[in-house]
C-alpha cells in the first residue's frame, strides 16, 4: 500500500519542506493537505493557464518594467539610467558603463543617495540602497544600507553578475518611508504585496493582500531575512496579526514588529484606497498577464510601484491566507483561466510536468519527441 506522504510527493508534487510545514502549521491529517493546499510543483505546472510567456519580460526585465509602467500612468521611482559595461546609458544618453561614469552622473546631478538594482530581480541579493555616497577620495564609495561599503572595484565586480540571463543595473531615485510605517519598522525596509487576477474587462480584482516589515540593516523585507509578512484588510486596509517565520513554527503568528516592539495589529495602511488602484491599474495594463504578484512601495509621497512577479513560491501565501483550495483563489482560477485542479491522475501529470518551469537539456529533449 503507497503511504499517503508518497501519494502526496509523487502525485500532488509536494516537496517533504511543504508537507512538514502545512501539517506542523495547521495541524492538519496527511490526507487533508491535498484537499486543502495547492503545492509550489502544480502551481508551477499550471503557469501557462495564469500568465503568457510573451509577456514575461515586462516583468522578468526590470529596465522594461521601469519604462513601460510610467507610460500606463503608474508611479514609480525616477529611474536616472540603465549602468551596464557595453550598453550602459543615462536617460539623457550620457554613458553609465563603469564605476567612474557613475561618479560622474552622481556628480552632475549632486545625488548623495540612489538604488542599484540588478534588472533580473534577485529578492534583495543585487539589491544595493546607497545611504551614503563618500566624495572626499578621488574614486567614490558608496555605503548601502545594511553599511556595506562598495568601492569602485565592487561596482566593477557585481556589473558582473547575471541573474535571469540578464545583466545590468537600474539606477534609480532613493525613495522613503511612509513616516506612518516608518514608525513600526524604525529604519527596517517595508513593502505591499497585492496579488492580483486579471482576464480583460470580465474580471480584475485583488486576490489578497499583504505587508512585509523588515529589519534595520537587512538589505530588503523577504522573509529570508526575517521580514514580517502581515495580511491586510482588502475592505479597510487594516493590518493583522503577522507571520514572524524566523520564530518556531507554533509561535509565528506576532502583533507587534521584532525590533522596534511597536504594535502593527489593528492600523491602517496609510493611502490604502491609493494602493488598491494602482495594483488594479496595474494588472488591467498588462493583459497577458493574468495573475501577478505587485510590490508597492509606501512612500514619504505616496505609493510608488516597484515591480510585478510571476511565479514564486506560495507557501508562505497559504500560512498566512490559508489553502488556496479553501479559500476562494483556486476557484477563481478554474472559474476565469479555466485552470484544471490537480486530481493526482497519472493524465494530469502527464500533461503538466513540462510546464512553467525551466527543463533540463534531457528534460528538453523528451518534451520535444512528445510535442512531434
Amino acid at each position: 500500500m503507497i503511504s499517503e506522504k508518497r501519494v502526496l510527493k509523487k502525485k500532488f508534487w509536494f516537496t517533504e519542506r511543504e508537507i512538514e510545514t502545512y501539517q506542523q502549521f495547521f495541524d492538519c491529517r496527511l490526507s487533508d493537505i491535498r484537499k486543502r493546499f495547492l503545492s509550489n510543483g502544480a502551481f508551477t505546472g499550471l503557469r501557462p493557464y495564469l500568465d503568457n510567456f510573451s509577456w514575461h519580460p515586462v516583468t522578468h526585465n526590470k529596465w522594461y518594467t521601469a519604462n513601460f509602467y510610467p507610460n500606463m500612468g503608474l508611479k514609480m521611482a525616477e529611474t536616472y539610467g540603465f549602468l551596464h559595461e557595453v550598453y550602459g546609458s543615462t536617460v539623457s544618453g550620457k554613458n553609465l558603463c563603469s564605476a567612474k561614469d557613475l561618479d560622474a552622473f552622481i556628480t552632475e546631478r549632486e545625488l548623495n543617495q540612489v538604488v542599484i538594482k540588478h534588472v533580473g530581480g534577485g529578492v534583495g541579493s543585487n539589491l544595493f540602497i546607497i545611504d551614503q555616497i563618500d566624495k572626499t577620495e578621488k574614486n567614490f564609495s558608496y555605503q548601502t544600507n545594511t553599511g556595506k561599503i562598495l568601492t569602485h572595484n565592487d561596482l566593477e565586480a557585481i556589473l558582473k553578475r547575471v541573474d535571469g540571463g540578464l545583466t545590468g543595473y537600474l539606477v534609480e531615485e532613493r525613495l522613503h518611508l511612509h513616516p506612518e510605517v516608518r514608525k513600526i519598522t524604525g529604519d527596517g525596509l517595508s513593502s505591499l504585496r497585492f496579488e492580483t487576477l486579471q482576464y480583460g474587462r470580465q474580471v480584475n480584482k485583488v486576490q489578497y493582500a499583504y505587508i512585509r516589515l523588515g529589519l534595520e540593516g537587512m538589505a530588503t523585507d523577504h522573509s529570508i531575512r526575517n521580514g514580517v509578512y502581515v495580511p491586510v484588510d482588502l475592505d479597510t486596509g487594516m493590518m493583522n496579526k503577522g507571520l514572524d517565520t524566523s520564530r518556531p513554527i507554533e509561535d509565528q503568528w506576532v502583533s507587534k514588529h521584532p525590533l522596534t516592539g511597536i504594535t502593527f495589529e489593528g492600523k491602517t495602511v496609510p493611502n490604502w484606497r491609493e494602493f488598491k488602484e494602482m495594483a488594479l491599474k496595474a494588472s488591467i495594463s498588462t493583459p497577458g498577464l493574468h495573475r501577478v504578484g505587485w510590490d508597492i512601495f509606501p512612500s514619504s509621497n505616496g505609493p510608488r510601484l516597484l515591480e510585478g512577479n510571476v511565479g514564486g513560491g506560495i507557501v508562505i501565501d497559504q500560512l498566512m491566507f490559508g489553502g488556496f483550495f479553501d479559500n476562494g483563489v483556486f476557484d477563481d482560477w478554474m472559474r476565469y483561466l479555466a485552470t484544471p485542479k490537480p486530481d493526482g491522475s497519472f493524465s494530469w501529470r502527464f500533461k503538466h510536468w513540462n510546464k512553467g518551469r525551466r527543463l533540463k537539456p534531457f528534460e528538453q529533449f523528451v518534451s520535444s519527441i512528445l510535442q512531434d
